[in-house]
């Protein structure tokens, strides 16, 4: 019920089957702007507990509402990350204005909080989308506001930090939302926003001037213009309408440069009762396991064939 995108991730508690963690933050809506426009915060950031076994099929809460940071953070934006070892999860989150972010890591004891650590520029807090490449060397931030500001880095899956900061310059019209998502193999970098969808070719020598438009927003009824995006597991990535559709834009061979990515506008029906606006169903990557030969591979778990 959160009305920001990506406010909130389910992630399993490893080597606990029946045992989930939903990691999530607050709005509190203000009676006058703040000093940085804005008419609401997040705050605090949650974590709450869930046992879903046979015995409670439906879910049963064991935790809910702990606190894990008092102060405000970013809007949604709530990114998972699976750790070197294989079996643990990485969580960010950025705070509020700032170039600071938070680290939590997941694993059978539960949550341990790590010193929080701060990479680049100070960057505005706005609407957006925070993702993780799916070989886990990347990381990627969409803020829109006063901006836009697109943020790339590294990401060591070993020790939950970021480095190497480069600013993007995205020079296309925005809206009041957008995305992104890195196609399966991790290399490129797509970004939507209102009625545009670009992709950034991350391996490239200048990743700023291998930006390409793979599609422009053109009138359809029912399909509206694009907003958040999610890679599925069928190796496709989706992309919600705004402000609210019965329709979602489909992406089908996102590992291919330029428009041969084939971008669908409105290339999946929801149903005609079904209703998408802003975000889309926020998920971390389950694709892989260990980093192979990384001073974090210590568990003996092997990658998936």
């Amino acid at each position: 019920g959160q009305p920001r995108h990506q406010s909130a991730i389910f992630l399993p508690v490893p080597d606990m089957d029946s045992s989930f963690m939903l990691i999530h933050s607050r709005t509190e809506y203000l009676e006058q702007m703040n000093m940085y426009g804005h008419t609401a915060n997040n705050w605090p950031l949650y974590y709450s507990s869930v046992e879903l076994s046979p015995q409670y099929p439906d879910g049963r809460v064991t935790e809910k509402n702990v606190v894990l940071y008092e102060g405000k953070v970013t809007f949604g934006q709530v990114a998972a990350c699976r750790h070197a070892n294989g079996r643990d999860w990485w969580i960010l989150v950025f705070k509020y204005f700032s170039n600071e972010y938070l680290r939590y890591l997941l694993h059978p004891g539960g949550i341990t909080v790590h010193p929080a650590d701060s990479v680049g520029l100070m960057r505005p807090s706005g609407i957006g989308q925070a993702v993780f490449s799916p070989d886990g060397t990347q990381y990627a931030k969409f803020d829109l506001q006063q901006g836009p500001h697109l943020s790339l880095y590294d990401f060591d899956r070993c020790t939950g930090t970021l480095s190497h900061f480069r600013q993007l310059n995205y020079t296309y019209p925005t809206g009041i939302s957008g995305g992104l998502a890195f196609s399966p193999n991790s290399r490129y970098l797509y970004v939507f926003s209102n009625n545009y969808a670009v992709q950034y070719d991350t391996y490239a020598d200048d990743v700023q001037s291998s930006v390409m438009l793979v599609a422009q927003y053109q009138e359809m009824a029912g399909v509206q213009r694009f907003s958040g995006g999610q890679l599925a597991p069928d190796g496709k990535i989706y992309i919600s309408g705004i402000p609210s559709s019965s329709y979602i834009h489909v992406i089908h061979n996102p590992n291919a440069a330029g428009t041969a990515c084939e971008f669908e506008q409105g290339g999946l029906f929801l149903g005609a009762q079904a209703r998408n606006g802003r975000g889309i169903t926020s998920h971390a990557y389950y694709g892989h396991g260990p980093w192979d030969g990384s001073p974090c591979d210590t568990l003996g778990i092997d990658n998936p064939v």
